[in-house]
């Protein structure tokens, strides 16, 4: 039973030491989405930031999170003015679901309203290379 415990212990200290001993920025490369939809657009005139970022939080909540393929999403600002709209799914079917989705969406609306729609440009990508630090 002693020798038990002591073979369990050490193999507990052995597994927290290898596991404290990777490098703290490990490179790993997960390639989950098929599909990225990067979308750039600018604000309607008046439209403040902070506003348009609490309709981007409530849209992601109430209807992007909830529709089937979905996996992430990052919104990004340039100093031009410009909004960049990074969205990753898992095939283009699921992306193009939910783009009709949106479109009769109560849930996407709100966001909707706050793009100059004549600014939106989009495309639609394949990854090829994703990397991540962990």
């Amino acid at each position: 039973m002693k020798k038990t415990i002591v073979l369990l212990l050490a193999v507990v200290l052995f597994a927290c030491q290898q596991q404290n001993s990777r490098p703290e920025n490990t490179l790993t490369a997960p390639l989950t989405a098929e599909f990225v939809e990067i979308t750039t657009f600018r604000l309607n005139p008046g439209i403040a930031e902070a506003v348009f970022l609490t309709t981007a939080q409530q849209m992601q909540r109430t209807f992007l999170n909830e529709q089937a393929g979905f996996i992430k999403r990052t919104l990004t600002y340039a100093a031009d003015s410009v909004w960049v709209d990074i969205v990753y799914w898992k095939d283009q079917h699921s992306a193009e679901r939910a783009m009709q989705q949106a479109e009769r969406s109560a849930e996407a609306l709100p966001f909707m309203e706050k793009i100059d729609l004549s600014s939106i440009e989009m495309r639609w990508t394949s990854p090829k290379l994703t990397t991540e630090y962990e």
